[in-house]
């Protein structure tokens, strides 16, 4: 989420540059969930889901790659019962779709980052 390329790629030489792109949506969906959390039996499950999968499989997987493709289902999932929550109308409903408009743009940005270094890095542009 706040990587931008700059310490991955010196902690684990030629790894990382795509993984960073979903944070700012996951961090976003935690919030909603937790938000959430009492009132809604769907956010409750899918935070304890994704925590003990992010525990389970950062503990028996040390490379950054393979943590990362595997983190990305539950996070993903996350997004998904987050925004699912939202179409309810609920109490901040319209609070957290407001917040969702800069988490798109800057993940959007940083997507878009992402391929122009990748892109330059290979010798296309």
């Amino acid at each position: 989420m706040f990587d931008q390329g700059l310490v991955t790629p010196v902690l684990w030489p030629n790894r990382g540059g795509w993984g960073g792109t979903f944070g700012l949506p996951f961090a976003w969906a935690v919030v909603v969930l937790a938000v959430h959390y009492r009132s809604a039996r769907e956010a409750r499950w899918a935070l304890w889901i994704a925590a003990v999968h992010f525990l389970l499989f950062s503990g028996v997987y040390p490379d950054a790659d393979v943590t990362q493709r595997l983190a990305l289902a539950p996070a993903l999932a996350v997004v998904a019962v987050a925004v699912h929550l939202l179409d309810r109308d609920g109490k901040y409903a319209r609070q957290a779709r407001w917040a969702l408009i800069p988490v798109l743009a800057l993940s959007s940005a940083q997507l878009l980052r992402s391929a122009t270094l990748y892109l330059a890095r290979a010798g296309l542009i």
